[in-house]
């Protein structure tokens, strides 16, 4: 078996097997050379009709590294009803998928603007009209 530095992978002598160690892990893959492997990189529209209405989406709070031109895409496609989880709270992301009217459920400890706002104020303004219905998940 020849050694693999991370990013160049090591043979193991089994056709089809690959072995990459790296930062102490190992990681097996199973490859067909014969076969050239799919391109995965898709547009954010593409990505975005993956999101259909009634869908689950789970998000971090985060106000540096939130994916607003794709939550953009999601709502340009009037995908609705989703059901948002805020992994430790949520900020930007949900309060504007709330006010985009996107989402039905929030399910979160909390939404705010970070150091911007103490309550992110399209969520505020749902849930006390009743238009999103507010879970607790702290």
């Amino acid at each position: 078996m020849q050694a693999g530095n991370g990013s160049i992978p090591a043979t193991t002598g089994i056709p089809g097997l690959l072995l990459n160690i790296c930062s102490g892990c190992i990681l097996l893959q199973f490859w067909n050379p014969e076969t050239p492997m799919p391109d995965k990189l898709k547009t954010l529209k593409e990505a975005a009709t993956q999101v259909k209405s009634g869908t689950r989406l789970v998000m971090s709070a985060n106000m540096q590294r939130s994916p607003m031109a794709f939550l953009r895409e999601v709502v340009r496609q009037r995908t609705d009803n989703l059901r948002v989880i805020g992994v430790v709270g949520g900020e930007i992301n949900i309060d504007f998928l709330v006010g985009a009217g996107a989402v039905g459920v929030v399910d979160t400890c909390s939404v705010t603007l970070g150091e911007f706002a103490r309550t992110g104020p399209n969520f505020a303004r749902y849930v006390v009209a009743g238009r999103v219905r507010a879970l607790d998940n702290t």
